[in-house]
């Protein structure tokens, strides 16, 4: 079947995605591109002019299709119709993830210059700098991993999961970090992270370029899964499948691991979810908050964590309107300083931003909303490093 488009007029191909009956795939030249759909029950051919020179096609849920370009981020329906994400990618757009959750459809793509693009269903970008999580303990040249999709919190919504350098990094959808986060390993991350799961409780799973596999239990704060980690070989990148591990080394030496108790494959492989796409749903029914409840604690805590710089933000969600208090003290019970909000209002997280010059130690934040039903408070440990 002749598309009408080759690599001889364009130069390079981009990898074939499939999705909705179709195959799709992407040529671009040096200063432009084409999407190409074809059928392969009808054989009918779609060409598609791109605006820029495309960097990643993917697929993007409900037979739809993304491409990133130069121009921006563009998701095709079924129809061939486009929502275009206008964004600067100030550098090449890298690794695109998609998926639904409660709040419906989301994606975020990552940037050679540390951004994070989220997508929400409305054509709205967020841009999301991933470095400011940790402050300035960014490795200097540490490349930004290809972003991974799972609900790490348990709270029904999908969160933006990468690396950089020794350090793993989650963000909700509203770019706030997920309270846990970073994550440290001892040696650099070489690849995407993965992620697996029972319920609600998430397990990531990391290779690192010391030659080992790693694990981490979310639900406990980041501890090392039991067992982990494995020892692989340089350059090995895993792979998740039912209960088993697999990597292939830079050697090219495979191995294959019996992981019992991870849980199921989520984000299982590089760029892909259970199904080898791009692409992660999480099921609709939320975890549901007591009505009772005047703060929601999974949405409810500081971010970073630990505080490198001397500045952290205090991320709260609360069910009803409410004014809203944050009392820090040190591990001894002292008063070291207090933020106030008079008004903050219910369904959209609401953060205050705390800059300190407080020496290295252990602090807790007392987070206390009041309203005209009650009031209700929560404790926030987290800890200062100079």
């Amino acid at each position: 079947l002749d598309t009408g488009v080759s690599a001889a007029e364009f130069g390079e191909v981009l990898p074939v995605v499939v999705a909705g009956g179709r195959v799709h795939f992407a040529f671009r030249s040096s200063t432009d591109g084409v999407m190409v759909w074809v059928d392969p029950v009808s054989t009918e051919v779609r060409r598609f002019n791109l605006d820029g020179r495309p960097h990643e096609i993917a697929y993007a849920g409900s037979g739809r299709v993304a491409v990133a370009s130069d121009a921006g981020i563009a998701v095709f329906d079924e129809t061939g119709q486009s929502m275009v994400y206008e964004v600067d990618p100030s550098g090449v757009f890298y690794g695109l993830a998609f998926g639904r959750d409660i709040e419906g459809f989301f994606g975020v793509a990552a940037t050679a210059e540390y951004r994070l693009i989220f997508l929400d269903e409305n054509g709205v970008a967020r841009v999301v700098d991933a470095l400011a999580a940790i402050g300035d303990a960014a490795p200097p040249r540490a490349e930004l991993a290809p972003p991974s999709l799972d609900d790490v919190d348990g709270d029904g919504r999908l969160d933006v999961v990468v690396s950089v350098g020794r350090r793993v990094l989650a963000y909700t959808r509203q770019g706030a970090v997920v309270d846990g986060f970073p994550i440290e390993i001892p040696s650099a991350v070489i690849a995407p992270v993965l992620t697996a799961g029972i319920e609600q409780a998430s397990t990531l799973v990391v290779g690192a370029d010391d030659g080992y596999i790693y694990a981490y239990d979310v639900s406990t704060s980041g501890r090392p899964y039991a067992g982990f980690p494995i020892a692989a070989s340089s350059g090995a990148a895993p792979a998740l499948r039912g209960d088993r591990i697999f990597a292939v080394s830079s050697r090219g030496t495979f191995r294959v691991w019996q992981a019992d108790g991870l849980g199921e494959p989520r984000w299982a492989q590089d760029r892909g979810g259970p199904e080898g796409q791009s692409y992660f749903e999480i099921a609709a029914d939320a975890p549901t908050v007591d009505a009772a409840s005047l703060i929601i604690p999974t949405d409810t805590y500081n971010w970073p964590n630990p505080v490198r710089n001397g500045r952290t933000n205090f991320r709260v969600s609360i069910t009803r309107d409410a004014s809203l208090t944050i009392t820090i003290v040190d591990m001894a019970g002292g008063f070291v300083d207090r933020l106030h909000a008079p008004l903050v209002r219910a369904g959209t997280p609401f953060e205050l931003t705390w800059v300190t010059e407080a020496g290295s130690g252990l602090y807790f934040g007392r987070v206390t909303a009041t309203s005209p039903s009650g009031s209700e408070s929560k404790l926030i440990p987290f800890a200062i490093v100079r």
